[in-house]
């Protein structure tokens, strides 16, 4: 499991942050020695995740929980609209996305 819970604190919200938090899972889970990245522009984060998503998936089955995206800051790129999450995800990698009933994002 990789979970990633927005709004249990501030810093939660920030959707870079959230792609940085789940590739580091990724990352430690798999041992991967590959670095992390930090810096990446608003429109680099979508494909750097399908990157470590696919190094996870070639790697072993992964559930991957992602609960709270309606909490997410939206003054930070539009985050709700959620461009930084990929489209697809790898067959190996279970998804389960949750938000509160409201906004449809």
């Amino acid at each position: 499991w990789v979970q990633y819970h927005v709004g249990c604190c501030a810093e939660s919200t920030n959707y870079q942050r959230l792609c940085y938090s789940v590739m580091q899972a990724i990352k430690e889970r798999f041992k991967i020695e590959e670095p992390v990245s930090r810096t990446l522009k608003p429109h680099e984060w979508q494909k750097e995740m399908m990157i470590w998503l696919g190094m996870a998936a070639t790697r072993g089955r992964m559930v991957l929980v992602l609960d709270g995206l309606d909490q997410m800051d939206n003054s930070l790129d539009n985050a709700l609209d959620l461009q930084w999450l990929p489209r697809y995800f790898p067959a190996e990698v279970r998804t389960i996305i949750t938000c509160a009933p409201g906004h449809s994002l």
